[in-house]
């Protein structure tokens, strides 16, 4: 599959009808030409005496109409054999594994989608999602390793850590096309080509959306309000690195770092994280705001919110059915969804290019930040239900 030719233009029989039909043309207006009165004959005859030119005119007439009749119907059947279809990719399917974080997860099963839905749009590529039950860097790391020892064409990786530099540059040494989506922390990697990866990601400016979304929710709270900021993966540094986007905010707008309780939870699974969220809203009956940068914390929030009637603003990420409602009845005042359907549907396409095309830099793709607020929640609501927006 990674060996492939040129496809020839499908223009080459194109051409001959065009200059068969002018040639056509251009004997039909010799033919005609002295209809109009202007003695248009004339240029058309040889250069005789002029006696001869009246003869010529005639003569020409039926020699062009028995000659146009055969060659305009030849030169079809020629242009259909020359066409080739450039959707097929010499007659294989061009391989490509997605590797995910993790199963049964709103933000993760849109990724899943969003992978699956590029490979149905491809006549000629395969699209396989895989991914582990449990999140864990050593877990993902064992299911990239899985996809390059299934020697696809193209393997897609969100890569979080430098644990997954020798599994990605195995894949590069055997000829794997890679494209880094959601996270591409390899800039400082000592590899050239790993480098040049988290250079071309598609992927979110995740502190650059912090900052975005910190900024619109500075309309809700005040400096010196009692912020409570839950953290589901301290130890991630994707998660601190937004984590450090809000604080620097908030303390720019004039907020204290006193004002600030930063807590860490469990992790991904929503339920332990709602008793740890639950409990200290009632230890702190202060707290005058909630941040959030996922649905394992920020969705256990709004549970937690609801249950203590509580008129809190909460800013989160990501979505799903309960942020929906919760921003339709005021619970939820914004959330920040990372459009993770197109992260791995642009990152396929940029996965594809490279091995039908032999792209070595496709372009670099920030799918952006949905906000979704009380003025766009229907809408967003009808992507959601669709499947794409999460």
């Amino acid at each position: 599959m990674r060996e492939r030719t040129r496809r020839s233009s499908r223009f080459g029989g194109g051409l001959g009808v065009l200059v068969a039909l002018l040639a056509v043309l251009g004997l039909l207006a010799a033919a005609c030409g002295g209809d109009d009165g202007d003695g248009g004959a004339a240029p058309v005859a040889p250069p005789e005496p002029a006696p001869a030119a009246p003869e010529a005119a005639p003569e020409a007439a039926p020699e062009a109409a028995p000659e146009a009749a055969p060659e305009a119907p030849a030169a079809t059947p020629a242009a259909a054999e020359e066409e080739v279809d450039l959707t097929q990719a010499d007659g294989d399917a061009i391989e490509i594994w997605v590797v995910g974080s993790v199963l049964n997860n709103p933000f993760w099963d849109l990724i899943q989608n969003g992978s699956l839905a590029a490979g149905e749009a491809l006549a000629d590529a395969n699209v396989t999602y895989i991914a582990p039950e449990d999140f864990s860097l050593a877990n993902v790391n064992e299911f990239i390793v899985t996809a390059v020892a299934a020697d696809p064409d193209a393997i897609l990786v969100d890569y979080r850590t430098a644990e997954y530099e020798e599994a990605v540059i195995d894949a590069l040494d055997k000829g794997i096309e890679v494209q880094f989506y959601n996270n591409y922390v390899g800039k400082d990697s000592d590899d050239a080509r790993v480098r040049r990866l988290s250079g071309t990601p598609v992927g979110l400016d995740k502190a650059a959306a912090a900052r975005r979304s910190a900024e619109l929710y500075l309309d809700h709270v005040s400096p010196g309000d009692q912020l409570v900021l839950f953290n589901s993966l301290p130890d991630s540094p994707e998660h601190l690195e937004i984590q450090n986007a809000y604080v620097q905010v908030f303390t720019d707008a004039g907020w204290s770092e006193g004002d600030l309780d930063i807590v860490a939870l469990p992790g991904l699974d929503p339920a332990p994280n709602f008793e740890v969220i639950k409990t200290y809203l009632a230890a702190n009956p202060g707290t005058q705001g909630i941040v959030t940068w996922d649905t394992t914390s920020g969705t256990p929030a709004a549970q937690a919110k609801a249950d203590a009637g509580s008129d809190v603003p909460l800013v989160m990420w990501n979505l799903d059915q309960t942020v929906i409602q919760g921003v339709q009845d005021g619970n939820v005042q914004l959330s920040l969804t990372q459009q993770p359907f197109l992260q791995t549907f642009y990152g396929v396409i940029s996965a594809y290019i490279k091995v039908k095309f032999g792209f070595i830099d496709p372009p670099v793709i920030d799918p952006g930040t949905l906000m979704v607020t009380a003025d766009n929640v229907d809408e967003v609501e009808a992507l959601f239900e669709a499947g794409y927006a999460g």
